[in-house]
């Protein structure tokens, strides 16, 4: 049997190919820091039709997306002063549309507007509008921070923080303007994304400032969308699974909507001063609905970002969208618990093998029949997709990535067998054949000789 003699081709085979789908699924995650390969596509590519297949489908159900974009005015864009006093108007008018939380997708930097310096007072009027809001309605706002990656371009401070203790997945909040009061409903959330934006930010071990790093303990601080969440005040039992995540130290995967999917404004729609509706055709972010815009934002969460080139844009698997758009599928994912559960590396490089395992059995028992064993391959790849993607997916709220392996093996593995000499249909040499016994050599004349006569029984 020939088959035994590639064994250790055919697992190193199956063994590459599991690898290297599971190195390019986890992407991000092995080349967190490096900002040289920071460009790299961070998800599979098909990553977005297994987990939004079927009863999965997002939905668009609770936020709806205001974006300081374009159509701002000219004077406004670079003008961070400016832009707090224009965004101090658009909460007035949100608050019009009596949405249930305002989310704010900006930071504040300490020091960027100061009141006593600005011309224009824009944090003191977009403190005033807030105090204002937020007596009926709760604001969130999102506070900066520093991670390992981001001071790479500091490598003497890197240094001396990681001396003190700094890990690369601890963060610290940078300083920041503060608009809460007693009277007020305001709270906050960390602004951190993870280098896989698949995954949904719960929680950082943070410290409050730089100085702290070394001499007090870092504390475990919810995100950006959690804090929105919680403000929302959801069912207790997505709280609850939230919390277990956050146990265990690991960040559920989720589905995205696109920009298209998004009930989605232009902060000159919420004024009242666009001279034509925002549909942008390159960016797919607009409303069909019919109804006035503040009234498509009752009782939503309205999170009001920014859309700028190359200002707060993110590699996602529905394209290069603004920090916001990813902000916003957070908080829907987490408000609908549309939760998947990453799978350890282990497991599922274990399911993979056990799977190519199978489809090495039956290329084995259907020796010399390539062509049969390869329809059978791809039948017990779809039922055993079928089985894993409908239980364990849908129904259980876990995430594997097998099939595109498996589908690649069997083809691997068919070209292998086709491949093969066929040794067996080749007619042996002359001089190779066996010797005839002797009782046959007695009965084939020699030739030149007389025939051997056979006595004759007497009578």
């Amino acid at each position: 049997m020939r088959l035994p003699a590639k064994i250790v081709p055919v697992i190193l085979g199956y063994v590459a190919t599991v690898s290297a789908f599971f190195v390019l699924d986890n992407l991000p995650e092995i080349i967190r820091g490096h900002q040289s390969l920071s460009r790299l596509n961070a998800a599979s590519i098909l990553y977005q039709k297994a987990v939004t297949f079927g009863s999965r489908k997002p939905r668009n159900n609770y936020v709806a997306l205001v974006l300081l974009d374009d159509n701002v005015p000219e004077a406004i864009k670079n003008n961070y002063c400016l832009q707090r006093k224009y965004l101090a108007n658009v909460i007035s008018r949100i608050r019009d549309g009596r949405p249930a939380i305002i989310a704010l997708d900006f930071v504040f930097g300490l020091g960027t507007c100061p009141d006593a310096t600005d011309v224009y007072h824009g944090t003191a009027e977009l403190r005033s509008a807030i105090a204002d809001v937020s007596k009926t309605i709760q604001i969130v706002i999102a506070e900066k921070t520093l991670d390992a990656s981001s001071l790479e371009e500091l490598p003497e401070k890197l240094a001396v923080l990681r001396g003190s203790g700094f890990k690369d997945t601890e963060v610290i909040i940078e300083p920041s303007d503060k608009f809460d009061s007693t009277d007020t409903k305001v709270s906050y959330g960390l602004y951190t994304l993870n280098e896989d934006s698949r995954k949904i930010p719960l929680s950082w071990s943070a410290y409050r400032s730089l100085a702290s790093v070394g001499h007090e303990k870092p504390s475990m601080t919810d995100t950006f969308p959690v804090a929105v969440a919680d403000a929302y005040l959801p069912d207790p039992r997505v709280l609850l699974e939230i919390h277990k995540f956050q146990d265990k130290g690991r960040d559920p995967l989720t589905s995205f909507l696109t920009e298209s999917d998004i009930r989605c404004f232009s902060s000159s729609d919420i004024l009242g001063n666009s001279t034509q509706p925002y549909v942008d055709s390159k960016k797919k972010c607009h409303s069909t609905d019919a109804h006035p815009v503040l009234a498509q934002l009752e009782h939503r969460v309205v999170v009001i970002g920014k859309d700028a080139p190359d200002l707060d844009r993110h590699d996602s698997i529905v394209g290069v969208v603004p920090g916001a758009v990813l902000q916003a599928n957070y908080i829907e994912s987490i408000l609908d618990s549309r939760f998947l559960k990453p799978v350890q590396g282990w497991l599922s490089f274990s399911v993979a093998l056990a799977w190519l395992a199978l489809i090495e059995i039956i290329f084995r028992i259907s020796t010399g029949h390539p062509h049969r064993a390869l329809g059978l391959a791809i039948l017990a790849t779809v039922v055993v997709w079928v089985l894993l993607y409908d239980l364990v997916v849908m129904q259980w709220g876990y995430y594997l990535v097998l099939w595109p392996p498996s589908l690649i093996a069997i083809l691997w593995r068919y070209v292998l067998v086709v491949s093969e000499p066929r040794t067996h249909t080749q007619v042996a040499p002359a001089q190779a054949q066996p010797r005839p016994t002797a009782a046959i050599q007695n009965q084939v004349p020699i030739e030149g000789s007389a025939p051997t006569m056979q006595k004759e029984a007497p009578r």
